[in-house]
């Protein structure tokens, strides 16, 4: 009886022992294919980060690029417009001695061309008559300038090497170029 008791013991055991190792062979299969996963995800990790790093630097260097040229712009003009604030400042620096001398035709002066309603400047006299008299001082804005009072158009470079049509723009619907410079807008 106590024999049969232990045979009938170690039959269980042994049938626990054989469930048990079938589920080790399954652990250790899973654990395989799971570290193959793993590694597999790995090299897809350290490749897209690979390319992560070559579309950033390429994005760094293409910002980069349009920075400069933003900033090349941006030179330009605010030459040009430097110019135009010398030049507008010459104008009225020949329209002032006429007016104080008591001369009633302005050798420049500005009308109205309805084709396109932007002012003109014109050194017709007989056309005086017929401009409309300008009794404010016209304020013009410029974008590339400093907002602030530090800006002084005598340390704004001048780039002789540019075309002047680069320099021909509208400014709220007046020309900012005379006819008189030889430049069509």
């Amino acid at each position: 009886m106590v024999v049969s008791t232990l045979k009938a013991e170690i039959k269980v055991l042994q049938a626990q022992l054989d469930r048990d190792s079938l589920q080790l062979t399954a652990c250790q299969q899973r654990i395989i294919e799971l570290e193959e996963n793993v590694k597999n995800k790995d090299v897809c990790v350290t490749e897209l980060k690979e390319k992560l790093e070559d579309v950033k630097i390429s994005q760094e260097d293409e910002i980069k690029s349009i920075e400069d040229k933003y900033q090349a712009v941006m030179k330009i003009n605010q030459g040009l417009e430097g110019k135009l604030l010398q030049l507008y400042s010459q104008v009225d620096e020949l329209r002032r001695p006429k007016q104080t001398k008591g001369s009633s035709v302005s050798p420049l002066h500005e009308y109205i061309d309805s084709s396109n309603n932007r002012n003109r400047t014109e050194s017709d006299p007989s056309a005086m008559e017929t401009a409309p008299k300008q009794t404010e001082q016209t304020v013009y804005k410029f974008h590339s300038v400093p907002a602030n009072d530090t800006f002084n158009p005598s340390h704004t470079e001048i780039h002789n090497d540019i075309p002047h049509s680069v320099g021909a723009r509208e400014l709220d619907g007046a020309s900012l170029v005379s006819k008189e410079s030889g430049i069509e807008p």
